[in-house]
């Protein structure tokens, strides 16, 4: 029997989303508004921050696989060079095999089990691909709503999981494949088709810039005892700095109380946690407003709408220009 990918893919966590709904187990829902036609709503958290097989691979042409192999060499580690190719030849596995398949005759029944087989691979592998890293990700998500960030001065061992959880919730979104659509690929190749590969490629990058760099971050953990709460939205992950700068300053709410912030500095890194007024909560509200693509999600839907009514600069999201180094 062929096993089912997931129809409803999050490219927000759902288990992330629960910090903000209210309720218990199937009861659970978060207030959303969503901007495309000014809709407020309560949602289990199921049903948000989610499109249907979200994650699909496509069949790659061999100009599209040779791109993807190039870009994976272009890791500025050899560690980073390594796991690019792996990832590279796990999601073009499918490619390749069809490839073989239709080499040999096979009668109407295999063919068509092997094409069902195939399809279920491509709509499924980047959701499980996912999974892997919410599943890594969630002890240390867990302690950071606890306040508590103290992880993050473990040895690299210890901490990588959480450095690629966080670079992969940064390039997983809606809005980050929207970002690379006018970006200019050679020979014709469209990005947006090869971005449910390239992606990765780029979070590796951010992750590996993210572990590097750990022992010369400032690390800010937001502590918010204000009455208005910390929001969230369909980029969960967002760069405070401006898209020019070469290092970014990630900010990550990760609960209604509790938001994480992760600036490189000169030299040094430093762990604290500080108590953020009413005006600071509310500019890291507007900003994460500014940068999601279509929902925002919180605690309290009247705030979200007050919100949304306000000017929506856009932002120039910067996917791929990290320093390493």
């Amino acid at each position: 029997m062929i096993k089912k990918a997931p129809v409803n893919q999050h490219y927000v966590w759902r288990r992330y989303l629960e910090a903000w709904s209210k309720g218990k187990s199937k009861g659970k829902s978060v207030w959303c508004y969503r901007q495309s036609d000014k809709a407020l709503f309560r949602a289990n958290p199921r049903n948000v921050g989610s499109s249907r097989y979200f994650y699909r691979v496509e069949e790659f042409s061999d100009a599209e696989i040779a791109y993807l192999r190039d870009q994976a060499e272009r890791s500025m580690t050899d560690a980073g060079r390594v796991l690019n190719r792996e990832l590279v030849d796990m999601f073009t596995m499918v490619s390749d095999l069809r490839r073989q398949v239709a080499e040999h005759s096979l009668d109407g029944d295999e063919a068509a089990e092997m094409e069902a087989r195939f399809l279920e691979a491509e709509r499924g592998m980047g959701e499980r691909w996912h999974w892997r890293f919410e599943e890594d990700g969630l002890p240390f998500v867990e302690r950071l709503r606890q306040q508590d960030a103290s992880f993050l001065s473990s040895d690299g061992k210890t901490v990588f999981p959480f450095c690629f959880f966080l670079a992969a919730q940064y390039t997983r979104t809606k809005q980050m494949r929207k970002a690379v659509r006018a970006a200019m690929l050679p020979h014709g190749l469209d990005l947006e088709r090869v971005w449910s590969v390239e992606s990765h490629l780029w979070a590796n990058q951010i992750g590996l810039a993210i572990l590097r760099h750990l022992q010369r971050t400032h690390v800010d953990l937001l502590v918010n005892e204000g009455p208005v709460a910390f929001i969230t939205g369909d980029q969960p992950v967002i760069n405070l700095r401006d898209s020019t700068h070469p290092m970014p300053e990630f900010y990550y709410p990760v609960s209604p109380d509790t938001a994480l912030i992760l600036r490189v500095v000169s030299e040094g890194q430093s762990i604290s946690a500080r108590s953020v007024s009413q005006l600071e909560v509310e500019n890291y509200n507007h900003t994460i407003f500014r940068w999601s693509d279509d929902q925002i999600y919180g605690q309290e839907g009247q705030y979200l709408s007050s919100l949304a009514g306000l000017p929506k600069q856009s932002v120039k999201v910067r996917t791929w220009t990290i320093k390493t180094n």
